[in-house]
């Protein structure tokens, strides 16, 4: 089966023999085959260009070190000076942009193929899809878990009742196999004694795609409410119509202390069920966000 990664192994490889098959002809002839030589160098660069977006395509533009700023600003010169190569400049300039290509190119992807390669290797000696560091996991994820540490500490930072942010693991959880957990905790220097406090009951997952690079599935069993509000807030759901409507239902079942209910609503994107429980005493509320087919 052909793959992007086994590709990409082939052209680097074909890049590497073009531009042997240059160096040989060099010896022989006592003069480069320029054909085999710029072929070659276009398809050895060009690999590496494509590892550099595929490493990109899967963590983002996040920078969350100065060693990764510092990566991407060497990818990003050895992409300008290896376009540069193509223009006419006389040789002593030609050899030096081709020996910054080389040096920024391979050593930003050097960077990008031991991080790729070591996300790789997490799952199968953890057992678990994701490693614990921050940088591992999905853009997608990361992001709706900084929106919404975000909104609480902007948004709900004078209601003592949302002391509670995200904190991003990689434990997993026998009721959902292809999921990691997202915890919710208490910040302690924002406890108060009006504070909700979490217990170990509550949990919030978040499932992904096969692929294991977006978001699927959101879930939350708890007794906090306000996680509902800011979780809506978080994907810039509650200004659609119908996720506006069914939020005033559940405020008026709520109001009238309706506490066995479920509401469901659609968006374009997602499909959204709130469900409230007294049976379940430590897990009276539910709610699930679902991305809707062909938006995975």
């Amino acid at each position: 089966m052909i793959t992007l990664e086994r590709l990409l192994n082939v052209t680097i490889y074909l890049g590497v023999f073009l531009l042997f098959i240059s160096f040989i002809t060099f010896v022989i002839k006592r003069g480069p085959d320029l054909l085999f030589f710029q072929f070659g160098i276009s398809l050895f660069f060009g690999a590496q260009i494509i590892t550099g977006i595929k490493f990109f395509h899967n963590y983002g533009f996040s920078f969350h070190s100065k060693l990764e700023l510092l990566i991407f600003i060497f990818y990003v010169i050895g992409i300008i000076t290896c376009i540069l190569l193509f223009f006419h400049f006389q040789n002593p300039y030609r050899i030096f942009l081709l020996i910054c290509s080389c040096l920024f190119l391979t050593g930003s992807n050097y960077y990008f193929k031991e991080t790729l390669n070591f996300s790789k290797k997490i799952p199968k000696q953890n057992k678990t899809f994701l490693s614990t560091q921050d940088d591992s996991f999905p853009k997608e994820v990361r992001k709706f878990s900084e929106d919404y540490n975000n909104i609480i500490r902007n948004d709900f930072y004078e209601i003592p009742m949302i002391p509670t942010e995200l904190q991003i693991t990689s434990k997993k959880d026998s009721s959902h196999s292809t999921s990691y957990l997202v915890e919710l905790h208490n910040s302690e220097n924002e406890i108060t004694d009006d504070s909700v406090q979490l217990t170990p009951s509550d949990r919030f997952y978040v499932l992904l795609n096969k692929q294991k690079t977006k978001i699927s599935k959101i879930v939350y069993e708890g007794q906090n409410f306000f996680t509902f509000t800011v979780t809506l807030k978080a994907l810039n759901l509650q200004q659609e119509p119908e996720i506006h409507n069914m939020f005033l239902e559940i405020d008026k079942r709520r109001a009238m202390n309706l506490l066995n209910f479920e509401i469901k609503a659609h968006t374009k994107e997602w499909k959204v069920i709130f469900k409230s429980d007294s049976s379940y005493s430590n897990l009276p509320i539910t709610f699930t966000f679902e991305k809707r087919t062909g938006k995975v």
